[in-house]
């Protein structure tokens, strides 16, 4: 999901990032200049950029520490459960593929 940041570009600002080469940059970054329907030069982010900034605020928005380094742990917690079975998935598939020659 798409987050749109509370603040507006000047139009000319943002006729000129997006005709430019940056404009492209941003974009495959995630970063949206003026085609927010909401508000016209508005900046809204997407992708991996748009979860990190989500996952911040909601760890700022935890109520003590104690709670922020719990959920914190969880999310390293999920990050290196996917990330062993990646590892595990890419290794039998490569197994079967050596079998296989």
């Amino acid at each position: 999901a798409a987050v749109a940041l509370p603040f507006n570009l000047p139009a000319e600002l943002t006729s000129s990032l997006v005709s430019s080469p940056l404009g492209n940059l941003l974009a495959i970054a995630g970063l949206r200049l003026g085609d927010s329907q909401q508000q016209q030069g508005g900046v809204t982010l997407e992708g991996p950029l748009a979860q990190l900034i989500r996952r911040a605020a909601y760890l700022y928005r935890q109520p003590t520490n104690e709670q922020r380094i719990n959920v914190a742990a969880s999310w390293l917690q999920q990050a290196a459960d996917a990330a062993q079975r990646l590892v595990a998935e890419s290794a039998s598939s490569n197994a079967g593929a050596s079998t296989r020659r």
